[in-house]
């Protein structure tokens, strides 16, 4: 019998002499070859009908697919899955929000707690919390408040207060050029650390628009947060 050179090469190759015997050269497939040959054929078989056959795939594999999908982007803060725990991360207003909020714990107001960040491109530009003027000695350490004394209502008074505000501080400490069209957050408690009403005064809103600031976002008494685009609605 004559063998073509493809012949030859399929005899040459170990694993095909492996599995065949050669009888008076005739190529008979022993059991190990028909074994190959039977799984070959099913991959292929499998590969031309995979459309099909996707529906019925495991529950896992499923899940394993989906995940590949490009993710859909929303307006809706992402949430992160650790541990299989759901955690909601904040919007970038809650976010600054509790910055203010962890920034007022520095006060040192017997009274009230307030804390400030001034943001833009959010980033920080500045922070400030409400207390006495540098190198003056603390409400605090003294132990001692004139209007908690006289027993004056927020909003009153203010020169009887020796305490620089919060959002007063913050905006001496930012930059100016950095604070042009940026954003306030203010956040406060109360003595009994309830939330304390966080809008600014009158003089502290006149200290924003002066500054520049063109949004101030506040928490209520009631934990909500609150914007205003309007700034003559401050104070």
């Amino acid at each position: 019998m004559t063998t073509t050179p493809l012949m030859e090469a399929i005899g040459s190759c170990s694993v095909f002499t492996a599995m065949t015997t050669s009888t008076r050269g005739i190529w008979i497939p022993n059991g190990a070859f028909l074994q190959l040959m039977k799984k070959m054929m099913l991959y292929l078989l499998t590969i031309s009908h995979l459309p099909t056959l996707l529906p019925c795939l495991p529950k896992k594999l499923e899940m394993k697919r989906d995940l590949e999908k490009p993710a859909l982007i929303t307006d809706e803060p992402p949430t992160m899955n650790l541990n299989n725990k759901v955690i909601k991360r904040p919007s970038w207003d809650e976010y600054f929000i509790e910055i203010a909020k962890i920034v007022s714990s520095r006060s040192t107001c017997l009274r009230r707690r307030y804390g400030a960040v001034i943001v833009k491109d959010n980033v920080i530009v500045s922070t400030g919390y409400n207390g006495a003027p540098r190198g003056s000695i603390n409400c605090v350490d003294l132990q001692k408040c004139k209007r908690k004394e006289l027993n004056i209502p927020a909003g009153e008074r203010y020169e009887l207060c020796e305490a620089v505000h919060a959002e007063q501080n913050a905006i001496i400490n930012g930059s100016p050029e950095r604070m042009k069209d940026a954003a306030i957050y203010i956040a406060g408690f109360e003595e009994d650390n309830t939330f304390a009403d966080s809008k600014p005064c009158l003089l502290c809103g006149r200290m924003i628009r002066n500054a520049q600031i063109e949004l101030i976002v506040y928490l209520t008494k009631e934990g909500e947060i609150v914007k205003l685009t309007n700034l003559n609605q401050a104070g």
